[in-house]
This record gives C-alpha cells, sequence and structure tokens, in this order.
C-alpha cells in the first residue's frame, strides 16, 4: 500500500493516526526507510521498477523500458496487479480523473486518481505489461483474499492517501480497507507493506515510514537503511526473480521474518 508525501516523524506517533501506528508497534518498523528522489513518480518507478527512469517530475506521458515486478512475476508464470482508487475503469490510461461524488464532497478538484501513482500504466502504454492488470480499487477482492494475484499494489486517491486529504482520513481509509486482509495476511503466509512516497521536502534525508505486517514477521523497529530498491528487492528475492536495475544492488530487508 503506497501512501504520499509524508515524512517518518509526520506518521509515526501522530495522535490522528491510531491505526497505522497500531500497525507499526503490531508489525515491524523501518525506522531508516527512505524515498529515493522527489517528486512522486520516479518513487513509484524505483519500486516498480528498480529505477527512476530517468524522470524528475510528474508527467502523465514518458517512455519506460526495461523489466519490472510485474514482467518479473509474470514471466515465472505467477501474477502481479495494481489496484488504483477511483481509476474509471480496468486498463484505463487517462492521466487524471476525479469522480463527481468525490468532487462534491472533498470540494478538492485535484483529489482523485493521478496516473503518476501508477506506474504500471506507464509499461502498459508502451505495450510491455497487459491492460487487465491494471485495476480498479472495487476489484479489489473483498473477504476472499484468495482471489488476489501473488503481488499487489494498492493505491489509495489523493483524498486518501495523505495528498490533498487529512491525516485522520488516511488512517480511516486504511483501516477500512486494508485490515481485513491485514488479518488474513497473518494466517495465509502472506504479507502487507504500508510506505510512503516521499517526505515532499520536509527533510533534506527524504525519510519515510515503512511498516510490514503479516505471516512470519517478527515485530519491533529495525533501524538497517533500506529504500525503495530495498523493499522491491525484498519482494524479488521471494519469489526467485533476477532483481531489477538498482534492486539488483540493493540488499534484501533481513532480520524480519521468522
Amino acid at each position: 500500500v503506497i501512501e504520499e508525501n509524508h515524512a517518518f516523524n509526520e506518521v509515526i506517533g501522530n495522535p490522528n493516526m491510531p491505526y497505522v501506528n497500531g500497525l507499526a508497534q503490531a508489525g515491524a518498523l523501518m525506522t531508516d526507510s527512505h524515498g529515493v528522489t522527489h517528486p512522486s513518480e520516479p518513487n513509484y518507478f524505483a519500486l516498480f521498477s528498480g529505477s527512476d527512469q530517468a524522470v524528475a517530475a510528474d508527467p502523465c506521458t514518458w517512455t519506460v523500458s526495461g523489466p519490472n515486478l510485474a514482467s518479473e512475476l509474470m514471466a515465472k508464470n505467477k501474477s502481479f496487479a495494481i489496484y488504483s482508487e477511483d481509476l474509471p475503469a480496468q486498463g484505463d490510461t487517462s492521466c487524471t480523473f476525479t469522480p463527481a461524488a468525490l468532487l462534491a464532497s472533498s470540494g478538492d478538484p485535484a483529489a482523485g486518481y493521478r496516473v503518476k501513482h501508477n506506474p504500471y500504466e506507464f509499461w502498459q502504454v508502451e505495450g510491455l505489461l497487459p491492460p487487465d492488470g491494471n485495476k480498479t480499487f472495487a476489484q479489489f477482492p473483498q473477504g476472499d483474499f484468495d482471489d488476489l494475484p501473488t503481488v499487489s499494489f494498492v493505491v489509495p486517491d489523493q483524498w486518501h492517501d495523505e495528498h490533498d486529504g487529512s491525516d485522520v482520513l488516511c488512517d480511516q481509509w486504511l483501516q477500512q480497507n486494508m485490515s481485513a486482509y491485514n488479518v488474513w495476511a497473518k494466517e495465509h503466509n502472506s504479507i502487507m507493506i504500508v510506505t510512503w512516497d516521499e517526505n515532499d521536502f520536509v527533510a533534506a534525508s527524504n525519510q519515510v515510514a515503512t511498516i510490514i505486517t503479516g505471516a512470519e514477521v517478527i515485530p519491533g523497529q529495525y533501524n538497517q537503511t533500506i529504500s525503495h530498491f530495498n523493499v522491491l528487492r525484498t519482494l524479488e528475492d521471494m519469489y526467485r526473480l533476477v532483481p531489477t536495475n538498482n534492486a539488483a544492488t540493493a540488499d534484501p530487508i533481513h532480520g524480519v521474518f521468522r
């Protein structure tokens, strides 16, 4: 689950985010986790492909290339999907979309879906990934999580990911939409990772919160220095994939799992 634009100390210990902090206490909290750059889009590319794809802004179109987590999984006959809140339809290639109901409730035309938070779509547009892996959040399983792909990214809209909405809204959305999966994961050899893309220039270190919960996770605080490249490398090692780009020289997260 990828949240937005908040530094570690804006999340951890925040009384407006009791669910997130409960996850941090019950799971593994990475206390030295960092985004790789600014702004959002290159961080999503980094988490998905091990490279920022040489982008330094949030363009709606960009030429991308090379392997990524989805293509590597599919080559091993495994599956991947990204579930984006407010994506108009499966496989849609919109740059932005804000449903009328959200606009009416939030009053914020910037809230809603943004392709800068959907790395999968850029490879899809290049014809390198199939459109059926680019899913709406309405397609996220409700209850029967056996229907999930091998690996999933979940991306709330900008009203619920702390980008434009409040800390409270972010925390409530996560609890309402992911708590059932979190409970299920502990009993079904699965994990949930919640991370933030970058800290929105709060500090030069670009420190963010990364929390891991689920089966075989040893609760505690871990001070090993990690970035999105290490998170990607960890996922790739779980499925014996060839590490992509900068993930190839990043260590997997260690000591967190039994």
